[in-house]
């Protein structure tokens, strides 16, 4: 058998597995305390030469084919401190990681040519004052993990190995493929892809609605309320003060050590507050996600309510991020039309009961009593699962403005009469509009 077969069954094998397994990310951490100077100093010089090789791959495109670059140079063209021409050698950097640097940059002039074909403005590749992130394509031979100490990484053209934090999220079975060395804040991470096997879910309830609002971040139609706020900490606020005194009144003056120094302080700093959002919202998801085989939400305008007088609320509960989530990794996922008024619909006599924001108790003249925000969660399950039919609530009247904001928004998209409250809308609006 030739190499070429070998390699055509090789890969034949590998999408037969594929298709029994999911695809996940892992970020990983480099332990700083246990990073000596002399390695600290190599994986700095990595990220170094690999804005060098760029650079010069960028700069020799003007006279050569770029599609028909040498990866195997160990000199490139440089600028040094006084902006002159020089020659640098690549120490450090291995042949790989230069390959996959050159068919990123490729796969960009692919993607702007594409995007000029469909008519975009463009611009193009330019060069780079740093390189924050190193592709590794190939596991066990750009980086792989020590078999005795598996919180251990070994990164292509660098002796030894470095100790990483985050390793036992990783399950034991995992299949390790491509990575990235990411450098961000004078600190190292490795994203690691993996494959591991499917497992079918085993939902504990069959359907859940979800209201977002404000007062109560996320209400459940089960009555659970969860309350996300974590705002800026104290530590930023101080840092943006001290930045902004550092700054000078000339826009082009060159940034000073201190200045620097505190920008990352100050990243360091709001990037702890990102990461504790990150951590609640995959743990709000995680929970509806594995607990719940239908989940029913409203197409909220959450950037209207973040350009509005809730900007700090919304910013603050990553309403947004959840969404997003509920939406990619959700089994089954109902959305009721933006414009279906759930707040004011009393589920008992179809009746439309307009209150303000600060009422909190939803009631109706049947006697319907329900807490606003469950009461509204509910609705959203009824109408998602089709539990509640429009055709059954009340005529109400309606203003001529509003009336032709809603068959506006409607009639711009045939889905959206049938998924929200059109059927009721559009007989109330038949004869007064027509």
């Amino acid at each position: 058998m030739t190499k070429s077969e070998t390699i055509k069954n090789t890969l034949k094998e590998t999408k037969l597995r594929r298709k029994f397994q999911v695809c996940k990310s892992f970020e990983l951490k480099f332990d700083s305390s246990h990073i000596h100077t002399k390695k600290l100093n190599e994986l700095n010089l990595l990220f170094l030469e690999s804005k060098w090789l760029y650079n010069h791959i960028l700069s020799t495109s003007k006279s050569n084919n770029i599609f028909l670059f040498d990866t195997k140079i160990n000199k490139v063209n440089t600028l040094d401190k006084d902006k002159n021409p020089t020659t640098k050698d690549l120490n450090i950097i291995g042949s790989q990681i230069k390959q996959s640097i050159l068919s990123r940059m490729l796969d960009s002039i692919c993607s702007l040519a594409k995007l000029r074909e469909k008519g975009y403005k463009i611009g193009k590749l330019k060069f780079k004052s740093k390189v924050n992130s190193i592709p590794l394509k190939q596991y066990d031979i750009t980086y792989k993990f020590n078999k005795e100490k598996p919180n251990y990484v070994k990164v292509q053209g660098i002796k030894g190995y470095y100790k990483v934090n985050g390793t036992r999220q990783i399950p034991i079975n995992a299949e390790f493929a491509n990575a990235t060395l990411i450098k961000k804040n004078n600190n190292f991470y490795l994203k690691v892809t993996c494959y591991i096997n499917k497992k079918q879910k085993i939902f504990k309830e069959k359907e859940i609605g979800i209201d977002f609002g404000i007062e109560s971040t996320i209400t459940l139609s089960n009555g659970e309320k969860i309350k996300i706020n974590i705002p800026e900490n104290d530590r930023t606020r101080k840092l943006r003060k001290r930045l902004a005194r550092k700054i000078g009144s000339k826009k082009k003056q060159k940034k000073s050590k201190r200045y620097l120094k505190n920008l990352v302080l100050l990243n360091k700093s709001i990037t702890k507050t990102t990461n504790q959002k990150k951590d609640i919202k995959n743990k709000i998801v995680s929970y509806l996600v594995n607990n719940f085989e239908t989940i029913c939400v409203q197409d909220e305008s959450i950037k209207e309510w973040k350009d509005g007088k809730y900007g700090k609320e919304v910013h603050n509960s990553i309403l947004g991020g959840i969404m997003k989530d509920l939406k990619n990794k959700s089994n089954t996922l109902n959305i009721v039309e933006k414009y279906t008024p759930t707040t004011q619909v009393c589920p008992n006599c179809f009746k439309l009961n307009k209150f303000e924001t600060k009422v909190r108790i939803y009631k109706c003249e049947c006697g319907y009593i329900e807490d606003r925000d469950i009461h509204a969660a509910k609705n959203i399950l009824n109408l998602g699962i089709g539990r509640m039919s429009y055709d059954k609530l009340n005529k109400v009247f309606m203003d001529d403005k509003h009336s032709k904001f809603l068959m506006e928004s409607m009639a711009s998209s045939a889905e959206n009469r049938e998924v929200g409250c059109s059927k009721l809308y559009l007989e109330k609006l038949e004869a007064p509009m027509l």
